[in-house]
């Protein structure tokens, strides 16, 4: 009669070595100067207007694994994260009262 193995796989770890090994071999294209990105002119989500995602954001983004691209503007980027801040701050006090 056969054991079976209880075998435990721990996916989290393989998708970051994946990662890992995803983002070197970006790493080494970009290097070699295989591909040469170009400034893009997106559309900011909430207000509308026009901003440049530039080449060295989209590599920075290739490096860090994101794969999707910004959808606002640096103004309503920081407009966002403020008001997520106040609404917290808001929400901490009120638990004080």
């Amino acid at each position: 009669m056969k054991k079976s193995a209880n075998i435990s796989i721990d996916f989290k770890f393989i998708r970051s070595l994946l990662k890992m090994v995803e983002i070197r071999k970006l790493k080494s294209i970009f290097e070699e100067g295989g591909i040469h990105m170009t400034d893009k002119t997106l559309v900011c989500k909430d207000c509308g207007k026009e901003f440049v995602f530039t080449a060295g954001e989209q590599e920075f983004y290739k490096e860090k694994g994101f794969t999707n691209e910004p959808t606002r503007c640096k103004d309503c980027r920081i407009a966002r994260k403020n008001e997520r801040f106040n609404s917290r701050r808001n929400n901490d006090n009120d638990s004080w009262k």
